[in-house]
């Protein structure tokens, strides 16, 4: 558990550095890969909470908790894609050729 915890500390330093930068240098990339990091970040803390339930012992219900956190966690990331669609939308037209 002490390298999960260190995991997501360096997971938000990088994901804030990025962000950061991105934002300074108006890079959509930089700030597009921020969130991504911030939401694996959200996922990790998320897995640490599961390792310490379970130090309890499982029960049925166990492969429907898997199964809903994994469509928990598409979900997610498919409404990341689509809000940074929304926002950068046409910052990425003005910066590609073919639009």
């Amino acid at each position: 558990m002490k390298i999960l915890v260190l995991l997501i500390s360096l997971n938000v330093a990088c994901s804030t550095a990025e962000l950061l930068i991105g934002l300074l240098s108006g890079r959509a990339g930089l700030v597009s890969d921020a969130f991504h990091l911030t939401f694996d970040c959200g996922l990790l803390t998320f897995s640490l909470f599961a390792m310490a339930a379970s130090w309890t012992k499982a029960n049925e219900s166990t492969l429907i908790e898997l199964l809903n956190s994994l469509a928990l966690k598409v979900t997610i990331e498919k409404t990341e894609e689509r809000l940074l669609k929304i926002f950068f939308k046409e910052n990425i037209r003005k910066r590609c050729a073919w639009s």
